[in-house]
């Protein structure tokens, strides 16, 4: 099926330019008139935050003053007061000095007229001794009473605070709480006392407070009405709705209702939202808040909030307006910015597809050329391939360039086509060659199991994986004689068809000194001669071989540079073999490999690696390691060889998880069952 036409697709890539552009431009105009308007909008605003807020302070200094004024004034009268009960006992101790009276007639009388003073809105003095033990009191239940733990209705030892002030200071003032007689609630109370030195007395009054906090509260009260008359006109103005919530969300100046406005129960279903983006402490400028708002009889609809806090009063003052009436001038701006684009943009359109069906003729010509080369084996007649040189000449833009390119195309792919048939040919071939390899160096290895099903003695597993078609990894095992079973595992250094054939090299040499009788040693020393004679290549080998006697599992064994094994107990106990630090065969000549030897014991077994094995590697490089390679032997439960180098072959492919092999893997298990009877 045919797609739409190089044509279509230019005319329609026009159209969508211009489509973005003028949307870009209707957008980007309908943002800026936005944003101005909100900037403007929050400019006012915040005047408008800052000037009820130096309102209210204004209101609230003047408030704060007139109450201290007034408190001055307590504070003056109870001074006066005191002074005049201070010079009534200073009287009745002179009647003591002339002998009218002795001190306790003195001190009696001066109590009982303690206990009847009264004046102002029925107040009344109290005296007590050191111990702050009520000696003179209104009330009669006190008198007699120590009062040291007594606590006012918040808690405070006021009783405590008097003793403190009395006797550190001399005299003093206090504010606490506490309840008229005859009266259920607690008070504040601005008291005074002092210390009368000759019998040492603490005596005091107070007077109720409450009038003072009636006097504020009625002021502010008035205050509250002139700054609603105040955001009225503001809201009027503004487009904003003003209004003054305390720290509960409850409205405390709601202005009267207009378009704007929210009902209170709004209002106070969004306070916590509003009043959860309150600084701690008073902010200069009001913090700005978008909500969603549902508010009956008008749906849905997002608002703008401006918050800020007045502090001393617990008041905060919260402006509130439609986004929508700020977003439509913006809206009107863009709805004509589109009708407008939107002509321009359909006379663009038919200009375009003039222009573009004119400008793409040659590429039609070009078209019909390609769609042509496959049905003629990319190979087109002369005529065809005059038609694109006609083309060439001309058109000197990209119309004439892409036919030049055709035709140079046409024979670069000829010689191409030719090169990859030869090449693939080649590689067929080469394929297959490594196919047989494979198959000649797999059936050179040992790989029937059980190898030696008549021999109850031991069993032994070997397992070979090349990384590639063809590896440099090789074991073999076999009977020297009757009673002596030879082992070996090799890792030839590099990979691919030079290791194979280095491979199969040692392996044939071992096979064949392996049949005298010398040791292991002497068997590498050999190899590792005629290995190096004439090794241009400068390859080599690590090994490592043993000779198992079945009759006691005695082991001797050599090592050219290969990994040392591992010994697997009946009870999964390991232990490593210790092999002589010597260099792996072909290096280098005139080495003397050492013969060791070890014994097995009954149902342990014999571990031997290459390092394909430690060094296989996962997706992000982490290597197999010998740390996994024992804590997997260590966990693995005693059984037969094959079944023991099978599962440590599956934790490496575990560990490898479907990663490229970097190496052959090769593992060998001998289990030594024992002497037979």
């Amino acid at each position: 099926m045919n797609g739409p036409s190089l044509r279509a697709k230019f005319a329609g890539t026009h159209a969508l330019l211009l489509a973005l552009s003028t949307l870009l431009i209707t957008l980007v105009s309908q943002h800026l008139v936005d944003r101005e308007l909100l900037r403007q909008s929050e400019t006012a605003t915040a005047n408008v935050h800052h000037l009820v807020g130096q309102f209210v302070q204004a209101a609230y200094d003047k408030l704060q003053d007139d109450r201290q004024t007034a408190l001055d004034t307590r504070r003056n009268e109870l001074r006066q007061l005191s002074g005049l009960v201070r010079t009534t006992l200073e009287e009745f101790r002179r009647q003591v000095a002339w002998g009218r009276l002795t001190p306790a007639q003195a001190q009696q009388a001066a109590l009982e007229l303690l206990r009847k003073l009264r004046f102002g809105n029925h107040d009344y003095f109290f005296a007590y001794d050191r111990e702050l033990t009520a000696i003179a009191h209104p009330d009669p239940s006190f008198e007699g009473r120590n009062l040291l733990d007594y606590r006012d209705p918040d808690g405070r030892p006021v009783l405590q605070d008097i003793r403190r002030i009395a006797l550190e200071e001399g005299e003093g003032f206090l504010v606490y709480r506490w309840k008229r007689l005859q009266d259920e609630d607690a008070r504040e109370k601005l008291g005074y006392v002092f210390h009368d030195v000759a019998w040492d007395w603490i005596l005091g009054t107070g007077v109720y407070i409450d009038d003072i906090e009636k006097q504020m509260h009625e002021r502010l009260a008035q205050m509250r009405e002139r700054l609603r008359v105040i955001l009225e006109d503001v809201s009027a103005t503004s487009g904003s709705a003003f209004v003054i919530l305390d720290l509960a969300g409850e409205p405390l100046i709601a202005p009267a209702a207009s378009k704007n406005a929210l009902p209170e129960t709004v209002l106070h279903a969004l306070a916590p939202d509003l009043l959860l983006h309150l600084p701690h402490e008073a902010n200069p400028r009001p913090q700005r808040i978008e909500l969603e708002v549902a508010a009956p009889g008008r749906g849905q609809e997002r608002w703008l909030f401006h918050v800020s806090r007045f502090t001393p009063l617990g008041w905060v003052i919260v402006s509130a307006q439609p986004l929508a009436a700020l977003e439509a001038p913006g809206d009107a701006l863009a709805l004509r910015q589109l009708l407008t684009n939107g002509l321009i943009l359909l006379v663009g359109l038919l200009l375009a597809s003039v222009l573009v069906r004119w400008m793409l003729r040659p590429f039609v010509t070009l078209a019909e050329h390609a769609r042509a080369l496959p049905e003629h084996d990319f190979v087109l007649p002369v005529a065809q391939q005059d038609r694109l040189r006609a083309l060439r000449e001309r058109y000197r833009d990209e119309a004439g360039q892409l036919a030049d390119a055709f035709l140079r195309l046409e024979e670069a792919l000829q010689q191409h086509l030719d090169s990859l048939t030869r090449t693939t040919a080649a590689k067929e071939r080469i394929e297959s060659e490594l196919r047989i390899a494979h198959e000649i160096q797999m059936g050179i290895l040992p790989k029937l199991y059980p190898a030696f099903p008549d021999r109850q003695e031991f069993d032994i597993f070997a397992t070979l994986t090349p990384a590639r078609e063809v590896g440099g990894d090789l074991y073999d095992f076999f009977f020297i004689d009757e009673h002596r079973f030879c082992f070996v595992i090799g890792d030839v250094s590099g990979k691919g068809v030079p290791a194979a054939f280095f491979m199969a090299v040692t392996k044939t040499l071992f096979k064949a000194v392996a049949e005298g009788e010398q040791t292991p040693g002497q068997w590498l020393t050999r190899v590792n001669r005629d290995l190096a004679t004439d090794n241009e290549a400068c390859m080599f080998v690590t090994l490592f071989c043993g000779v198992l006697d079945t009759r006691d599992g005695c082991i001797d064994y050599a090592c050219a540079g290969h990994n040392p094994p591992l010994i697997h107990g009946k009870d999964s106990t390991l232990r490593w073999v210790d092999v002589p630090h010597q260099p792996a065969a072909g290096a280098m000549d005139g080495i003397e490999y050492q013969t060791c030897q070890l014994l097995l014991a009954q149902g342990e077994r014999l571990v031997m690696y290459t390092d394909g094995i430690t060094e296989a590697m996962n997706a992000t490089g982490a290597l197999y390691g010998e740390a996994r390679l024992t804590s997997r032997l260590a966990h693995t439960p005693p059984g037969d060889a094959r079944a023991l180098a099978l599962a440590l072959l599956e934790d490496v492919h575990t560990h490898e998880a479907g990663a490229e092999p970097a190496d052959d893997l090769t593992l060998m298990v001998l289990y030594y069952r024992g002497p037979t009877a």
